[in-house]
């Protein structure tokens, strides 16, 4: 996650300043043509005094602030239905809560008490009333528990416990959660030429409660069979005392060997962890294994306000064209009054990374630093990446977390609906390896702080 502790100073700013802070002398316009494509339509960009517009006129955008916006808002976009309590299950969950299942005239009843009151305006009463579910407490009645994303490690030691981080989504409609008499958790088998090898994995605990329709990633325990070679790890829930969710789980391949999976080496040397400190080392890796040619393209992913790239040595004095992208406006717009201290321009743009304006190969190295954990999709996100990279392109992923378990803050955040995620050892390196990356070089500061320097083949 993204620090906000240690926000760097500002000196005074006027609004004039603020307001023509892009160069329109169309030098970064330039660039920014040159690089991207129209949003809507994929055809070609080109500059017009201080416009970026589209070739065949699909799209135009004045940079604002400093930031270019290439996110197109979507249009005639419905608005969402206001959740009606009256459903089947619900009269089914009250009628079992107040014992009364199976008696018709009963359940009845409960299904007048449970048609949708209307809004009185007041904003209290009307929370009140959409709380009312609520006080029944109603938990893992009959949950539906979807797996969404399966991330193991390449290989594991025969015998030795791992983890697997695991995406799931509640399907149902309460909230599942790992309490009660019925608890809702996550467990595994493991088979082999689709053969069960072990029925009976071991048991993970949901970390927070999951409302109906959320996602979230969970990293679980999984002890390795005995056996050696290829097997098939099947993750999926299961509602103890009560059945296996066998439809809905996933499975990935994974390699029993002898040995364990070699360590990373850990440059922290004992030091106390700090964000300043580790991103000074992550600049030192950065320079340690940064290719670039004199001109080019380079692009950080997620930014924020001070980029990582700027941070190396290598980055600070280099003048080819770099951009700096993010999903916050208000960030980008505070990147572009840090950058004017900087040497050499930054274009800062507002896109979807998952789907980038950008032309196959065009792209001399990507940046990212504690972000790509915030992605719901590891494969979309690194496919994209892998799509925009020239051959022979490099890809930096940097203080990405490494774990097996949330601190308490994580888990507020997560409780939230912010995607807070945490990944295995070894995760990382499967994907972008599965995608097709090469690994030049990796490190994990701590333990817990994954550097890692991939490049697309040649």
């Amino acid at each position: 996650m993204k620090s906000t502790t240690a926000a760097p100073s500002l000196r005074a700013v006027a609004i004039e300043d603020f307001e023509g802070i892009i160069d329109t002398s169309n030098d970064i316009l330039n660039r920014a043509a040159d690089l991207f494509l129209c949003p809507i339509s994929g055809q070609p960009l080109t500059v017009r005094e201080d416009e970026i517009i589209c070739a065949s006129s699909h799209w135009s955008a004045v940079p604002v602030n400093g930031v270019l916006d290439m996110i197109v808002p979507a249009q005639n976009t419905p608005s969402a239905p206001r959740a009606e309590p009256l459903r089947e299950a619900a009269v089914r969950a009250v009628a079992e809560k107040l014992s009364v299942d199976g008696d018709s005239s009963a359940q009845a009843l409960i299904e007048r008490v449970l048609a949708p009151v209307k809004s009185v305006g007041n904003s209290f009463f009307d929370a009140e009333e959409e709380l009312f579910l609520e006080r029944f407490a109603i938990t893992n009645f009959e949950p539906l528990v979807q797996v969404e994303q399966l991330y193991p490690p390449a290989s594991a030691r025969r015998g030795t416990v791992f983890h697997v981080a695991v995406r799931i989504k509640n399907l149902s409609e309460f909230p599942i959660e790992s309490a009660g008499e019925f608890p809702l958790l996550l467990s595994y088998h493991w088979l082999r030429r689709d053969e069960m090898v072990v029925f009976e994995g071991q048991r993970t605990a949901l970390p927070r409660p999951v409302p109906p329709g959320r996602e979230i990633t969970v990293p679980i325990t999984v002890k390795a069979p005995d056996d050696l070679g290829q097997h098939e790890l099947k993750v999926l829930a299961v509602q103890e005392g009560v059945a296996w969710q066998e439809d809905t789980g996933m499975t990935r391949d994974i390699e029993i060997s002898r040995s364990e999976p070699p360590s990373l080496p850990d440059l922290s040397n004992g030091r106390e962890f700090s964000e300043v400190l580790d991103d000074k080392i992550a600049a030192e890796f950065s320079d340690g294994n940064l290719q670039l040619p004199e001109k080019g393209v380079v692009i950080e992913i997620g930014g924020g306000i001070r980029t990582s790239f700027r941070r190396s040595r290598i980055g600070a004095n280099w003048t080819g064209t770099f951009v700096n992208c993010d999903v916050s406006i208000r960030l980008l717009q505070i990147a572009s009054l840090l950058a004017r201290e900087e040497p050499h321009p930054t274009l800062q743009v507002r896109l979807d990374a998952n789907a980038m304006p950008i032309r196959d190969g065009f792209v001399d190295a990507v940046f990212i630093s504690r972000a790509i954990h915030h992605f719901v999709d590891l494969n979309q996100i690194t496919r994209e990446i892998f799509r925009v990279l020239k051959p022979g392109g490099q890809l930096f992923l940097l203080c990405e977390p490494v774990g097996a378990m949330y601190d308490d803050f994580t888990l507020d955040l997560i409780e939230r609906g912010v995607n807070e995620q945490v990944f295995p050892k070894g995760v990382y390196e499967r994907i972008l390896s599965g995608i097709g990356f090469e690994l030049d070089a990796a490190q994990c500061d701590w333990g817990f702080s994954f550097k890692g320097a991939f490049r697309k083949p040649l």
